[in-house]
């Protein structure tokens, strides 16, 4: 199952830089920008197990924490901060968070936050039980309610027809 969501909500950076996708840039821009995210204190790389039929391997990932109680809630992936939603804060709720506290970042859990589970998925080479994603689901739709009260919210089921998996559309 998978599940899209239709986010309008406005999104700040805190710097003038901008992310090309990782299939646009040379070898020397991805090494200026990684160079440039490490000087960034919430940057981190996880070592994360690919696999495929033929062959296991592991890739770092780069990742985006949001830092404490209180801070602004950041785009795993993009390094995004939205300064209308704290981490804490009911707004947590829009988002799919994940808790990192297997020892990879030494004694420091890092929380990190996405748009949605398959979202999560794609970045880190993994999957979320469908429960989950249902449950997430239902929350993240009671929070858009509790946000936006007057925006009419409702589902809509779709069949694709290449694979046949149910996509629900959230607007």
């Amino acid at each position: 199952m998978a599940y899209e969501f239709h986010n309008e909500q406005n999104y700040y950076s805190d710097d003038d830089q901008s992310t090309c996708s990782g299939s646009q840039l040379t070898r020397g821009m991805k090494k200026a920008l990684l160079k440039l995210h490490k000087e960034d204190k919430n940057f981190h790389q996880l070592n994360r197990r690919v696999t495929n039929s033929k062959t296991k391997k592991y890739e770092l990932v780069g990742v985006f924490a949001s830092g404490g109680v209180g801070m602004s809630i950041r785009n795993a992936i993009t390094g995004v901060r939205n300064f209308e939603h704290k981490v804490g804060s009911a707004n947590e709720d829009l988002y799919f968070s994940v808790l990192i506290c297997n020892g990879e970042t030494g004694s420091n859990p890092l929380t990190l936050f996405y748009d949605s589970p398959d979202e999560y998925e794609r970045h880190q080479y993994t999957q979320v039980d469908r429960v989950t994603k249902r449950i997430w689901q239902q929350k993240n739709l009671d929070a858009r309610r509790r946000v936006h009260p007057y925006d009419d919210y409702t589902i809509n089921t779709t069949t694709t027809a290449r694979d046949g998996r149910r996509v629900i559309i959230v607007r």
